[in-house]
């Protein structure tokens, strides 16, 4: 780009990099650049509405989207996104309508097929999806990366028809295609460091903590614990809530640590080097954030953050909120071991999580996410509610109204129906928040078991 400033495809390469970090401002304004040079290119406009679905302003990204439809209206990519958007918006007829001009042609295009997959079970036609999904499965020329969400999506359709051997089967392959670096050993190092030698209780005591005084504090929720554990349906239940806004999974404070640790991405950093805590730092992370999320929603009196694995990063959010008064508030949702883990397992989390693709790596993980934990109540004030899955879906109620009370607001019967919420839900979980409380979940490891040994075995000494 140095060399050609107005190359709109150098441009484009660069907004699709930085869309892959997570520097979505970034990339937007490469991606933007790109696009005054080339106004009426679709992909430019499609890659442009992902940007914005990523921050959950979908207004714009469906603006954008629509003017890459009208421009290219067969692209098989386009038009997967723009089904994909009718079915997280939760409806599937106009899903299914938007796919089946282009899925019902000869040569039927991987996305077309994978979109079809991510929702032919609402149709009841699994079958057809697995089929479909079978042929592609058979090209040669397929890459990896579709290769592996194929062979996810047909363990999830066998899951759902019973078949437990072959969809163990299909996710085991998935899981081996998908895998990215991960060394058990050296998470668990860094965990010995973040216990033992920088976040102390004598040394958490002399570190600097915001003193930013603000309304806005209170806005901040956080919804933190293991992946799969139930994070989404908690923030599904308190979005319910008139006065509460699910923002979802928020990257901020991840991004935070990444930059501070000097990490690449895909990396797991910890916050162990704490050099970059200085007063000057934590106020003005601190006060960033409170407008950020503020902008998201402003007459929301709180705002939920759902980003799981913050459960790493507690201390961190200790500082940049602290406890005293009505501050930041923390729900941390724990379920049982096995069926996180395998939950973990059975979803393709596109590499972001390098310990979830091994049953092995997924059960050591778990263990140091508890001695984190464990290690963070210990140590910090900083108010935290144990949500547990199974008692919210066994006692729906009493548990809701605990949630509500917890982040100081009156109890609206909202709560209860929170199926009913018509909010978009980005996560993995859209599909599960938009039915009643069910408890087919609820010791879902036990069709697996004979497949189970490395995870046990990991899980052991607990």
């Amino acid at each position: 780009i140095k060399l050609q400033p107005r190359e709109p495809q150098l441009l484009a390469l660069l907004g699709e990099a930085l869309t892959a970090l997570g520097l979505i401002d970034e990339a937007r304004a490469a991606l933007t650049k790109a696009m005054k040079l080339r106004p009426n290119d679709p992909a430019l406009l499609y890659d442009l509405a992902m940007t914005y679905r990523r921050e959950g302003r979908f207004d714009e990204a469906h603006r954008y989207l629509d003017k890459a439809l009208a421009l290219r209206p067969d692209d098989p990519m386009i038009v997967s996104a723009k089904s994909a958007w009718h079915y997280i918006a939760g409806d599937v007829e106009t899903a299914y309508a938007t796919l089946a001009p282009l899925l019902d042609r000869r040569q039927r295009h991987i996305s077309l097929v994978l979109g079809f997959a991510r929702f032919c079970h609402r149709l009841k036609r699994e079958e057809e999806g697995i089929a479909l999904l079978r042929e592609c499965l058979a090209q040669n020329d397929l890459p990896q990366n579709q290769r592996a969400e194929a062979l996810f999506f047909l363990g999830d359709l066998h899951d759902r028809l019973g078949r437990y051997s072959e969809a163990f089967a299909a996710y085991a392959e998935a899981n081996r295609l998908a895998a990215t670096r991960f060394s058990p050993e050296a998470f668990s190092r860094s965990v010995d460091d973040l216990i033992q030698l920088t976040w102390t209780a004598p040394r958490f005591k002399e570190l600097p903590r915001s003193r930013v005084k603000t309304p806005d504090l209170e806005r901040a929720v956080f919804i933190l614990g293991m992946p799969r554990s139930g994070t989404s349906l908690v923030e599904q239940i308190l979005a319910s809530h008139p006065q509460v806004h699910g923002a979802g999974e928020l990257d901020d404070i991840p991004r935070l640590v990444h930059e501070w640790q000097g990490a690449m991405s895909g990396a797991m950093p910890l916050m162990t080097d704490l050099e970059p805590l200085t007063q000057e730092a934590v106020e003005r992370e601190a006060g960033g954030y409170l407008d950020r999320i503020k902008r998201l929603a402003p007459g929301a009196k709180r705002i939920t953050n759902k980003m799981p694995l913050n459960c790493l990063h507690v201390g961190l959010i200790s500082l940049l909120f602290p406890p005293a008064g009505e501050g930041a508030k923390i729900i941390h949702c724990v379920r049982d071991p096995m069926d996180t883990c395998l939950s973990c397992f059975f979803q393709n989390f596109g590499g972001h999580l390098p310990f979830a693709y091994d049953l092995s790596h997924l059960g050591l993980f778990y263990r140091d996410y508890q001695r984190i934990m464990r290690h963070w109540r210990e140590v910090l004030e900083i108010p935290m509610l144990d949500v547990v899955y199974e008692d919210l879906v066994t006692e729906q109620e009493a548990v809701s109204r605990r949630m509500v009370e917890f982040i100081g607001l009156d109890w609206n019967e909202a709560c209860l129906r929170f199926h009913e919420n018509k909010r978009v839900v980005l996560t993995m979980s859209n599909d599960q928040v938009r039915r009643p409380m069910y408890n087919a979940s609820i010791g879902r490891w036990r069709k697996y078991e004979k497949h189970l040994s490395p995870l046990n075995e990991a899980l052991r000494g607990m």
